[in-house]
C-alpha cells in the first residue's frame, strides 16, 4: 500500500498541477461593405472541445493598420469594458505595441461550440473609398514591444485559472484568426430612388408632348 502512495505521490510531481484545457477558438470577422457605409467587426469566441470551458474575463489587445477611407467609431456590444491604450498608430505609442485593448470580467459565460460574440468594433466607410481598399484588423498575440514584453497582457480566465493566449496557441489548445474590412463598390441606387427617377422622366416627357 505504502509502494502504491509512494507512486502516485511521485506520479503528481511529475505531471504538476492540473492544466486548463481548451480548444479555444478566437476570431475576427472578416466582411465586405460598399463606401458610404458602417462596417462592424466582431471580436468572437468559441471552445470546440468536448467539454467546453466556461470565461469569466478576458483582457485583448487589437492592433489596426490605419487606411484612407476609413475612421474608427468606438466599440460597442460588450458588458463592461476598459480602454486599456488609446488610439493611435502603434508608432506613436513607445511602450505598447498596440493601438487599443479591451478587457471584460463578470459571471461566467459558458462557452460551446458556436461563436458567442464579446464586442464589436465599428468603422465609417467614407463614400470616396476606393473599391478594393482594405482594413486590417488583428489580434496583437504579442502586444510588449522590444525591450519590454508584456507576455500576460492577451489573456482569458478560463474555468476560473489566468491563461496566456500566445502560451495556449503554442500548446495547441487555441486558434487566433484575424479580420479584414474590403471596400467591394460604391453604393447602388435603391429601388425607390430608381422608381422616383423613373416616374419624374415620365412626368417630363408628357410635360414636353
Amino acid at each position: 500500500m505504502k509502494r502504491i502512495i509512494m507512486c502516485l505521490a511521485a506520479l503528481c510531481v511529475v505531471l504538476g498541477p492540473p492544466s486548463v484545457r481548451a480548444d479555444v477558438v478566437l476570431s475576427l470577422s472578416n466582411i465586405t461593405v460598399n463606401a458610404g457605409d458602417t462596417a462592424v467587426v466582431s471580436v468572437n469566441i468559441a471552445d470546440t472541445g468536448a467539454v467546453p470551458s466556461a470565461l469569466s474575463g478576458y483582457n485583448i489587445p487589437l492592433d489596426i493598420t490605419t487606411a484612407a477611407g476609413f475612421t474608427f467609431n468606438g466599440i460597442s456590444s460588450f458588458s463592461v469594458v476598459n480602454n486599456l491604450g488609446s488610439f493611435a498608430p502603434e508608432e506613436a505609442n513607445a511602450v505598447l505595441n498596440y493601438d487599443f485593448g479591451v478587457s471584460d470580467n463578470g459571471a461566467p459565460l459558458q462557452l460551446g461550440a458556436a461563436p458567442i460574440t464579446l464586442f464589436e468594433i465599428e468603422f465609417g466607410v467614407d463614400p470616396g473609398a476606393v473599391a478594393g481598399s482594405v482594413l486590417p484588423v488583428d489580434f496583437e498575440q504579442n502586444p510588449g514591444a522590444p525591450g519590454n514584453p508584456i507576455p500576460t497582457f492577451f489573456s482569458l480566465s478560463l474555468d476560473n485559472a489566468a491563461v496566456n493566449v500566445e502560451d495556449l496557441v503554442a500548446s495547441g489548445g487555441a486558434t487566433v484568426s484575424d479580420g479584414l474590412i474590403t471596400v467591394v463598390g460604391v453604393p447602388e441606387p435603391s429601388n425607390l430612388a430608381l422608381a422616383v427617377i423613373g416616374l419624374g422622366g415620365l412626368v417630363l416627357r408628357r410635360r414636353r408632348n
